[in-house]
């Protein structure tokens, strides 16, 4: 089903993801379709890949390789 992801009333989980981000790093409203969060075993935004990077991306896959190996 289609959500509102930048427009009200936006999507709870964007919501979550966007506005209520305290990290300003990773505090990013997707721009285009494919935009991917990353979140930690705390439940934290840990890094925001543009639409741009591919899923095999190197620079995704080992960001989401060290998080799965990190302590909770």
């Amino acid at each position: 089903a289609k959500v509102n992801v930048t427009s009200m009333p936006r999507s709870p989980v964007y919501e979550f993801l966007t506005v209520q981000n305290p990290n300003t790093e990773t505090r990013k409203t997707p721009e285009w379709n494919f935009w991917k969060y990353l979140i930690d075993k705390q439940g934290k935004v840990a890094k925001v890949f543009p639409s741009s990077t591919e899923p095999d991306a190197k620079e995704l896959t080992s960001a989401i390789e060290k998080l799965l190996a990190s302590k909770p």
